[in-house]
């Protein structure tokens, strides 16, 4: 039993870290990717910078996405008006 109970944890635990590092990596990436852009270098800011910042955004979405779906129910099939009168 107490084996179960450390399993679940260890589970839990993997799937915190998991989530911290989806979260963490697009965000990682926007910001190096704008930090680049600062920089002016010329050309490599826009050769390595826009793309990191396009990446990182897009990853962010899908992530964020991901997250959603699995904490948040959907909505029903079909809505039941629960007040019985109309106007």
């Amino acid at each position: 039993m107490p084996e179960n109970i450390n399993k679940s944890k260890s589970d839990a635990n993997t799937n915190t870290i998991r989530l911290i590092y989806k979260g963490l990596i697009p965000i990682v990436l926007v910001l190096g990717g704008i930090a680049i852009l600062a920089l002016r270098i010329q050309g490599w800011s826009l050769f390595l910078g826009l793309p990191m910042v396009v990446i990182g955004v897009i990853i962010m979405i899908y992530t964020y996405d991901e997250i959603a779906q699995k904490h948040i129910d959907p909505f029903p099939d079909t809505f039941e008006d629960s007040d019985e009168s109309h106007f």
